[in-house]
């Protein structure tokens, strides 16, 4: 695909994205067509895959793909009313067992340009009263990338190492949350007993919104 005929894509896309910025959750949903009482919306993420079922059925009449060949990814962050993260954002979930197959300078890349959209409201407020944001896009370049990297890197390093896992490790930009599959055998340390939950902390996202890693 040509760089004009992305750059004319993503036009089309950010104007989809700004026409229902400003909308509560509850109006985005009616202006989708989505049922309050549909089961998917108990998901945290059902707010991004919707805005991305949404695009790609207005630009692409519904045909099976995401924002990929674009190099673009798509992702919602809830913040209050002075821009302060009120969560984590989910970057990826994998058995511990299968950290070896992942290769995270591919993740890396993939999210290397982000389109984010807000989500505003108190953290205890109700997720239908919460208002859609203006978008803003971040592009992360490969020395932030490697940093990115290496830190990973060494946290599993760590953890594989030493054979002690917490419910949680937090570091400079991660959050990595430990589920353990089989709460009978979680003092032994198996691989297989233990999911994984992988996030950009509040920290990196108040760096992303503070433009420092643009």
């Amino acid at each position: 695909m040509s760089n004009y005929f992305q750059k004319e894509i993503l036009k089309y896309i950010l104007i989809l994205v700004k026409n229902i910025s400003g909308l509560y959750i509850y109006e985005l949903m009616d202006f989708l067509g989505i049922s309050y009482s549909n089961k998917y919306i108990i998901d945290k993420g059902w707010i991004g895959r919707v805005i991305e079922n949404y695009i790609i059925k207005k630009k692409f009449k519904g045909k099976i793909c995401d924002l990929n060949f674009l190099n673009l990814e798509l992702k919602t962050i809830s913040l209050n009313y002075f821009n302060i993260p009120n969560n984590e954002v989910l970057l990826m979930s994998f058995k511990l067992c299968n950290f070896f197959k992942i290769n995270f300078i591919n993740l890396f890349f993939k999210i290397k340009k982000i389109l984010w959209l807000p989500i505003i409201g108190k953290k205890n407020t109700f997720f239908l009263y919460r208002i859609v944001g203006n978008y803003f896009i971040t592009i992360l370049n490969k020395k932030n990338m490697c940093i990115l990297f290496y830190e990973l890197e060494n946290i599993f390093n760590y953890i594989l190492e030493k054979k002690i896992i917490l419910n949680n490790y937090l570091s400079k930009n991660f959050k990595i949350q430990f589920i353990f599959l089989n709460k009978n055998k979680k003092h032994f340390f198996n691989l297989n007993n233990y999911y994984v939950r992988l996030y950009f902390n509040k920290n990196f996202l108040k760096n992303i919104l503070l433009n420092r890693l643009y």
